[in-house]
This record gives C-alpha cells, structure tokens and sequence, in this order.
C-alpha cells in the first residue's frame, strides 16, 4: 500500500523483509504474518476507494483520496500524485509521479503497492484479533519497523480497508490516518494494469471529494 505523504520513502527504501520476535508473542505473530500474506498474495477483483489524513510534524495537516484496484496477480494504485501498477507475483512494478512525470521501477514497487509494504525490515508483527466495520469482520494487525508503527485492518480475502501510521517512539506521532469509503468487487476498465494506463486516472470524481460525515 502506497502513500503519497511519503512515496519517495516508500519506494527507496529496499532493506531486507525480516522479523524478530519474541518467543511469547510467537503465535499471535504467526497469525499476523498469515494476514500479511494474504495481503500481498490475493487474487480478488476489487476496486477500494479511501479518505486519507496526512498529519506531517510541524505540517498542516492534510486529507486527499487515494483508491486501490485489484484482479488476479494485477494491482493499481492511484493517489493525488501519483500512479502505479504492479504484478504482485513477479513482483516488478511501474510508478509514474504526476507532478514530475518521473518514471520509477522495480521490486520496491510491487513490495510497496501490494498489499502491507514490506520494504522496511519488520522488527514486530502481532495480530491485534477481529475488528467490526461497514465491510463485515476484519483482522488487525500491527506492524512495526524502525521507523513506523503500522496498524491495519484486512478483509478475509486480503483487502486492505483502514490503516494507521505512527513513528515508533514515545508518543510518536500519528502520520497516517486511511478508511476506507467504498468496496466495490468489479473495476471501472479491464485496460488499467497496461503501463500506457498510468497517463490516465480510473478514479471516478464523486470519490476524489471529501466523504460526508
């Protein structure tokens, strides 16, 4: 899953996908890792629509949309700037930066956009059990690595549909705020894991504005 309050970060950083755990959390982290599979290994057809909210240290916050699209080994991200596709099993991937039109490419992209980022070495994962929400029951996770404190929440298929990121400190800061707004199981185009796709957006306008409270 990719953000773009922090893509540069996101996509350059490749260190190896390990984890240490304690021996007493054992179980719930075998269970934690299980869900992070299938995060990254999901073959459903969906398209998820989000609202983000990006509070940045010593920044205003801000709140942007960001939308998710799956079928088969295929995925597609698409925030405010930027694109990208992805094929989850090869594990290779494209991001084009709106803004820039600057091109990026390789395994950091596919790590990053499918399903749970595992780009950052993983210190701790724990499953924090079943969660109730306008999708049905969802596991949560959490994550740690150096630098971030990653909560999700997973549908059974492996759909990511809320997500927090804090900085792994003291009351360290919350970064990251996602939910998701709608779940829909078809996609708007059948074209949109084509490279030549990235110059456009399937992301409809009614989801690019704030979601009624």
């Amino acid at each position: 899953m990719l953000h773009s309050f922090g893509m540069g970060c996101l996509m350059l950083a490749t260190l190896p996908f390990s984890m240490a755990i304690a021996a007493e959390s054992l179980g719930r982290s075998q269970e934690a890792s299980a869900v992070l599979e299938k995060t990254k290994s999901t073959s459903s057809t969906y398209s998820a629509y989000y609202w983000n909210r990006i509070t940045l240290p010593n920044k205003e916050p801000v709140e942007e949309w960001s939308a998710e699209f799956h079928s088969g080994n295929m995925h597609r991200v698409e925030t405010p700037k930027d694109r990208v596709i992805a094929d989850c099993r090869a594990k290779t991937g494209t991001v084009l930066n709106i803004v820039s039109g600057e091109v990026m490419e390789g395994p950091q992209v596919a790590n990053a956009a499918c399903g749970i980022n595992t780009n950052f070495a993983i210190t701790q994962i724990e499953s924090l059990g079943t969660v109730r929400s306008a999708f049905g029951k969802l596991q949560r996770v959490r994550v740690a690595d150096s630098q971030n404190i990653r909560q999700y929440d997973v549908s059974g298929d492996g759909v990511l549909l809320a997500a927090t990121y804090s900085e792994n400190r003291t009351d360290g800061h919350t970064l990251l705020s996602m939910k998701a707004v709608k779940l829909e199981r078809e996609l708007p185009a059948r074209d949109m894991f084509d490279r030549s796709s990235l110059q456009r957006s399937f992301v409809s306008e009614d989801y690019k504005r704030a979601p009624a409270h």
